[in-house]
């Protein structure tokens, strides 16, 4: 679903006066700059995973000879903690070798799907790789769970992209919409969300829910030119930054109040409940992890109470995916000093809870990436 701290992370270190990461591409025109940046490396004391490459294609080797580590019928059902530097992918004790550099990627109930820097996209499935099409920007989305991921794919034309699903259970492509060649602003279209039998994008200046059982598309919201572009005091929903369990958070923007709103549709005059750009839902939609001034912050989304996990020795920390409706996927830098690479923890935090921290790892730039469908460079 749904994602970044990029520009953020630069805010953060132009203030402290050192040099940043040149991670900025996500949120050019206002695309949703979901989830999280983090990293993590030694998940130590679980042990090490070994990895093969052999003629390009990823030989997995599980944990010590321990049969209870055995891979499962569906080994990628479960959603862990992951990362990639380079051609690697981690995740949880396992690690992977794709066999090129891995610009974005994702998790689906049957493996990673992933770009190389040249747009091609690869679904690997615990033992080999195979293309299954080309991303425009290397921007992915998937579900929280099941088989469905989507993307905007190049046409011929040149121009206007075609919004792709592809079921990497059934490895073939479910849904294929080709949009509006008339439509001078193709830009700024992208496929932004996947929730169950819908996926959510935007074309022009028009949010749409296309349901992907056969029943069709339909507007969840124009964006209308401003009346007055100096002030930009109408209302404006300019992204859809994450869906899930029929619950969307999108970006308001209205007078001199923004920031991310949930509602089962999109309304301008919602309750805005974090001053952030990007963030993700829970599962369950329950919950909305966003970052506010340099922090990680978590809301109910029905109540709005504030939730955040107390982590006041970090300068910079976010929330950026969830292991369950319950349990966030945590980045801390522990120190933006210097030109990189910087130092992070990786932590899953319990809502109303702690956290544990279950990595670190040195962030370099360039050849680092995070299962969030967006690339870090």
């Amino acid at each position: 679903m749904t994602g970044l701290l990029n520009d953020v992370m630069h805010e953060r270190a132009e203030r402290a006066g050192t040099p940043q990461l040149d991670v900025d591409a996500i949120i050019a025109g206002g695309d949703r700059r979901v989830r999280r940046g983090r990293t993590l490396a030694g998940l130590a004391a679980a042990a090490v995973a070994a990895t093969v490459a052999v003629t390009g294609l990823a030989v997995p080797r599980l944990l010590g000879d321990d049969p209870a580590l055995a891979p499962a019928t569906n080994p990628f059902a479960a959603r862990e903690l992951s990362w990639a530097q380079g051609s690697t992918i981690h995740w949880g004790g396992q690690t992977f070798d794709m066999g090129r550099t891995v610009r974005s990627y994702l998790q689906t109930d049957d493996g990673f799907v992933w770009t190389s820097p040249d747009g091609t996209v690869r679904l690997f499935d615990g033992s080999n790789n195979r293309e299954i099409g080309r991303a425009d920007g290397g921007y992915l989305v998937a579900d929280d769970s099941g088989p469905l991921v989507a993307w905007t794919t190049p046409r011929e034309d040149g121009r206007s992209p075609a919004y792709v699903v592809y079921d990497t259970a059934a490895d073939e492509v479910v849904t294929r919409v080709d949009a509006d060649p008339d439509d001078n602003r193709w830009e700024t279209e992208r496929v932004m969300g996947l929730d169950g039998t819908a996926a959510y994008w935007k074309q022009g200046d028009t949010f749409v829910r296309q349901d992907l059982g056969g029943g069709g598309a339909s507007t969840l919201w124009v964006q209308e030119p401003f009346e007055d572009p100096a002030t930009k005091a109408d209302p404006a929903i300019t992204d859809i930054v994450d869906v899930a369990a029929g619950r969307i958070a999108y970006y308001v923007q209205r007078g001199d109040a923004w920031g991310l709103a949930v509602g089962d549709t999109i309304e301008p005059d919602a309750r805005i409940l974090s001053a952030a750009s990007h963030g993700v839902l829970s599962p369950d939609g329950r919950y909305l992890a966003s970052e506010n001034d340099d922090f990680i912050a978590v809301h109910d989304t029905r109540t709005g109470e504030d939730l955040s996990p107390g982590l006041g020795s970090y300068p910079y920390a976010v929330g950026y995916a969830w292991v369950d409706d319950d349990t966030l996927m945590v980045y801390g830098l522990t120190s933006i000093e210097g030109d990189g690479p910087y130092p992070a923890d990786l932590m899953t935090c319990d809502v109303g809870g702690g956290c544990t921290t279950e990595a670190s790892e040195e962030i370099a730039e360039g050849s680092f990436a995070l299962p969030v469908g967006e690339p870090l460079d």
